[in-house]
């Protein structure tokens, strides 16, 4: 991935880019780190309710696969953000997580993926609104190479979750209807507190 305005290349940036470490968020893009930080906080505890819930081998073997991202994503989000400055409503995150997977769980992997699907679009669309932010002040390339990488590994978990999941019917669209407008509440919420 490039960004087109200064040419930076997603490739170039080192391994302390994801970790998040020695990196300054600007003050106005705090409220955005934090519902990052619990955001990832809830799709680390959605892969891990899928492991613990789902028993088709298929849905396990993708939490697998997209857990230790997410992981990554938290610690890197969390490494951004003082302890005064995360959420007080993580546990609200990760509850929901497991709980919506567990629900879910009884109606079949499609179902599953419908929600992920859906979850991680509006991660997208939430980190490319964030890219923007920093645009243009060059002390925080880095924040905007994290912020960056992460989409790209949020794009290919949508992605595969889209493909495995195929059209969705109308039950379906209602499990991505309910989730995108939970997941929009809870980042409101959360840009706040």
């Amino acid at each position: 991935m490039t960004f087109p305005e200064d040419g930076t290349k997603l490739e170039d940036m080192n391994a302390q880019t994801s970790s998040g470490e020695n990196m300054q968020v600007p003050a106005d893009m705090i409220p955005d780190i934090r519902t990052d930080h619990a955001g990832e906080s809830g799709a680390v505890s959605i892969y891990n309710a899928m492991l613990r819930y789902c028993r088709d081998e298929e849905v396990r073997d993708f939490a697998r696969r997209h857990l230790g991202s997410e992981e990554k994503h938290l610690a890197g989000f969390g490494n951004l953000l003082r302890p005064e400055e995360k959420s007080r409503f993580v546990f609200m995150w990760k509850l929901a997580g497991r709980a919506s997977i567990a629900l879910l769980s009884l109606f079949g992997p499609r179902a599953i993926y419908a929600a992920v699907e859906a979850v991680e679009d509006g991660v997208d669309r939430h980190f490319g609104k964030q890219l923007d932010r920093p645009a243009g002040r060059a002390e925080h390339g880095d924040l905007r190479a994290l912020i960056g990488e992460f989409q790209a590994d949020e794009r290919r978990h949508r992605d595969e979750a889209a493909e495995k999941m195929g059209t969705p019917g109308a039950g379906l669209r209602l499990i991505k209807l309910l989730v995108r407008t939970s997941s929009a509440f809870a980042v409101a919420v959360t840009r706040l507190v």
